[in-house]
């Protein structure tokens, strides 16, 4: 998924067994949101320091409510038993959740209140609007500049601007 869309990537990582272990997704239910994974994300994954609030960071928390996993394969066995990505609808707080930039298509800042069979859906629309915000887009080409060309070296704003308009304007690929 590396030379994919960054939202696509973000949402399999979102789901990846080993995320929801390491950032104690699997203990994020309704009665008691875990924010470890909704911090993480915004901070190190996408907008990083200075772009989001504790605030965000707790409706966060409560978006992802529900993200869990489940023992699949073999049960039995300790050899052919694996865990895999659930969504726990029982466990999702459905009420609105609202942040402090765009989180919607139209330009709003609030999730909508959703039955909780759909509540999966509120997780799927944070990660694609960090993905499009403009300080992610700022962040990656920066971080690929370092990691490609150089860490010694400041990368121009030109150059930061042109590999932040193709990421935007095509639909957060990273190939583009």
């Amino acid at each position: 998924l590396a030379l994919g869309r960054f939202d696509e990537l973000l949402i399999e990582v979102a789901k990846d067994p080993a995320m929801l272990v390491w950032l104690d997704g699997r203990l994020n239910v309704r009665a008691r949101p875990q924010e470890n994974f909704g911090r993480e994300l915004m901070e190190l994954f996408t907008t990083g320091v200075g772009h989001y609030t504790e605030d965000d960071v707790y409706a966060a928390a409560r978006v992802f409510t529900g993200w869990n996993l489940r023992l699949a394969g073999d049960r039995a066995s300790a050899l052919t038993s694996y865990y895999e990505y659930v969504y726990n609808a029982a466990q999702h707080d459905p009420t609105a959740k609202t942040f402090t930039f765009p989180v919607m298509a139209d330009g709003s800042r609030t999730i909508p209140a959703r039955a909780a069979a759909e509540g999966e859906q509120d997780g799927l629309d944070l990660i694609r609007a960090l993905a499009r915000r403009p300080e992610t887009a700022d962040r990656l080409a920066r971080r690929l500049f370092a990691y490609f060309v150089s860490e010694l070296e400041a990368p121009g704003d030109g150059l930061i601007g042109e590999m932040r308009e193709a990421y935007l304007n095509n639909d957060t690929s990273i190939k583009a």
